[in-house]
């Protein structure tokens, strides 16, 4: 299993309350790394392409990942203050949107995700 699988299992198997209450510096730290892996995945999708391999893994990647944030943020249990989860969970909508339109063909704005990405992930740091 890749590092980017792995961290997409953990995204998967705890919640983000599951892994801020063992270690909050750690699960940050999880969350910072996916995004990263997906701004890996998006460089490669862009260099390559819309409609190539590295375009549907990068699309299918983020829309997975941010459809798990999503879940989690719209948690009762979720701990961040409702505004943020609120802003967070659109940037989470507006980022599935746009690479959906990039996987129909209707964009190649990788660009947008790639920098709303990397700033998510630098907040997480």
């Amino acid at each position: 299993m890749t590092m980017l699988e792995e961290g997409c299992e953990v995204m998967l198997q705890h919640s983000y309350e599951e892994i801020m209450a063992d270690d909050p510096r750690q699960g940050r730290s999880v969350e910072r790394e996916v995004i990263f892996d997906s701004i890996v995945l998006l460089r490669a999708a862009e260099k390559a392409g819309v409609g190539s391999r590295e375009c549907t893994e990068a699309v299918s990647f983020v829309s997975r990942l941010w459809g798990i944030l999503i879940v989690d943020l719209g948690s009762p249990e979720n701990t961040l203050p409702r505004e943020l989860r609120a802003q967070l969970i659109s940037v989470g909508l507006f980022l599935i949107k746009t690479v959906e339109e990039i996987r129909a063909g209707r964009s190649s704005n990788f660009a947008a995700v790639i920098d709303v990405s990397q700033t998510i992930a630098d907040g997480l740091a």
